[in-house]
């Protein structure tokens, strides 16, 4: 399962909840590309600051002069 929640331009978290990603490790927490990601037992987590969601948005504006057409994500 998938989860992905956005608050404007704050933050975002998105989880994932898989029994493939196993029991182990009971608790981990480190730092990619400015975002946290904590592993838990058949659980994902990734915190996303403003700062990696403001690049994100600079990248679609840019995509949308390139083109010129606009893309809708769901």
């Amino acid at each position: 399962m998938h989860i992905y929640f956005r608050c404007k331009k704050i933050f975002a978290i998105y989880c994932e909840i898989n029994s493939i990603l196993g029991k182990k490790p009971l608790f981990s927490l480190y730092k990619y590309h400015k975002e946290y990601i904590i592993d838990m037992p058949f659980t994902t987590l990734i915190l996303s600051p403003s700062p990696v969601l403001k690049q994100d948005l600079v990248a679609y504006d840019q995509q949308d002069k390139r083109t010129g057409e606009k893309s809708y994500s769901t």
